[in-house]
């Protein structure tokens, strides 16, 4: 019985070793963004570049897209934001799912997303004009 509970912390210690090496990585690139920012306050300093795989994974439906539209610099539908979602790794793979979830969220958000009609979005603090 000794050695099942030592087998099993050992798994459970190496699975804890992995989570937190992802999140040091996570946190590392938030602070990459966050010197970016501060050395250049542009409202397009998150870039892909920065966030990928695991790291994308892990952001809220709305900061993922948010960083998508980032990227593109203009206003892009639903369905596209959603598309890019899942091609960089998103952990929601149900676009119907996602697609009600971020509509929802982007709608409500008006301080963060402005709606340009017929499912496009864009953000607020930037320089796009809906075409």
């Amino acid at each position: 019985m000794k050695d099942d509970v030592e087998a099993y912390l050992t798994g459970e210690m190496a699975k804890a070793k992995a989570q937190a090496a992802k999140w040091q990585r996570i946190e590392e690139a938030f602070q990459r963004m966050l010197s970016d920012l501060r050395h250049n306050p542009r409202p397009d300093a998150i870039r892909q570049s920065d966030l990928h795989g695991d790291q994308f994974a892990e952001l809220s439906g709305a900061s993922a897209a948010e960083v998508i539209l980032r990227d593109a610099g203009k206003p892009l539908h639903i369905k596209a934001i959603v598309q890019e979602m899942i091609s960089r790794g998103f952990r929601q793979k149900d676009p119907k799912k996602l697609y009600a979830t971020l509509y929802s969220n982007m709608i409500r958000q008006k301080k963060r997303f402005k709606a340009f009609g017929e499912g496009r979005f864009g953000l607020v603090n930037s320089q796009e004009d809906g075409q």
